[in-house]
């Protein structure tokens, strides 16, 4: 959230502008973008990026309306009454691509970035002088996947590669897992080759929701918690009987973001995540405290035949539940049978490869479980 200078909602495609030796330069990915569409009928409605208010001043891009500017520094004045604008957002030309989708709101300074269909439409009806025609038009495969009972699940992407996030993001994945060992982020690297690991991820994941598999031995909390200004971290770390681990780690991470807020570092706050497994006894119920979910790590042996061939998960959601906690389960597989019995075991969210998704939201689709 920035400071927002005046101007109603409005929304358009991101367009980053850049400034060398005085000059203001479109990247290539919005250049080609403009040249796709000469000699349409429609302009395109696109929302600047910049790095100071200012650069936005007197820019005329042919073909194109400049609906919004959105800048990293902070400024009081407005360059236009006519265009809305929201400044003090520091990294977001790092965080934000090419074309993502903006709905960014002048009057309260929010900003969203390639928002949920949810959102996407609570602001349509909001605005009652969008024209239907100028309403976004989204692909039905990319929206969160609902049973016909109306249950929502999250569909997550197992990673385990840079190039992987980007086919997952393309395939409409609610979130981005990064198992351990991945590679994505290197555990032996220093604190600022993490940090850049780890903005390269959230711009290539289009700042969504990311879950990093690790601990404070393999993933900076610095490095990590200065990245959570960009984008939606969360850490997974496994769980035991024991507790301490979980609420150790999480005083670790606090007390170094107490310390970088107190010496004037840009940070945000991370989320954390116990993984479970059928391996492990189940959890004491302490260990939940402070958790935005559990991850329950699905075997590939005999789980799948015979009755009660998950009631350890079945155990796990019931525990969680006391906490009002959801449980993703992680299949390294995936057939439609199986879903069919971690939708009835209660889980919230299922993490599968890239190239399942799509075959994973549809057939959510179209079970019946509420």
């Amino acid at each position: 959230m920035g400071t927002g200078l005046g101007g109603g909602v409005v929304f358009g495609a991101a367009a980053l502008l850049r400034f060398e030796d005085g000059v203001p330069l479109l990247s290539d990915a919005t250049e080609a973008c403009l040249s796709n569409r000469r000699g349409s009928d429609e302009t395109l409605e696109v929302v600047l990026i910049v790095e100071k208010h200012e650069h936005a001043l007197g820019v005329l891009i042919p073909g194109v309306r400049v609906v919004g500017v959105l800048a990293e520094e902070s400024s009081n004045s407005s360059l236009s009454p006519r265009i809305t604008a929201v400044t003090g957002l520091p990294g977001l030309m790092e965080c934000v691509e090419d074309g993502a989708f903006i709905i960014m709101d002048g009057a309260r300074g929010t900003v969203l970035v390639d928002p949920e269909p949810a959102a996407i439409a609570f602001y349509q009806g909001d605005r009652e002088r969008l024209a239907p025609r100028k309403r976004i038009s989204l692909d039905f495969a990319d929206y969160p996947a609902r049973t016909l009972g109306g249950r929502l699940v999250h569909v997550i992407a197992r990673t385990v590669s840079i190039e992987e996030v980007g086919a997952a993001v393309e395939a409409g994945a609610d979130g981005i897992y990064i198992p351990a060992g991945s590679g994505i982020v290197q555990a032996e690297a220093s604190d600022e080759e993490q940090m850049q690991d780890l903005l390269r991820l959230a711009n290539r994941a289009r700042c969504g929701p990311i879950i990093i598999s690790g601990d404070a031995s393999t993933v900076s909390a610095t490095a990590l918690l200065r990245a959570a200004e960009k984008a939606e971290f969360a850490l997974a770390i496994g769980i035991s009987e024991d507790a301490e681990p979980v609420s150790r780690t999480q005083q670790h991470f606090h007390q170094l973001r107490d310390g970088l807020y107190a010496d004037g570092v840009d940070c945000g706050d991370i989320q954390f995540v116990a993984i479970a497994s059928k391996a492990a006894p189940l959890p004491l119920e302490e260990s939940f405290v402070g958790l935005s979910r559990l991850l329950a790590e699905v075997p590939e042996d005999d789980s799948w035949s015979g009755a009660g061939s998950l009631e350890w998960l079945e155990e796990l959601i019931t525990a969680a539940r006391i906490f009002q906690l959801p449980v993703v389960a992680s299949v390294n597989g995936w057939e439609a049978g199986q879903l069919d019995m971690l939708l009835a075991a209660g889980v919230s969210g299922i993490i599968v490869a890239p190239d399942h998704v799509q075959d994973a939201k549809g057939h959510i689709r179209e079970t019946e479980l509420g």
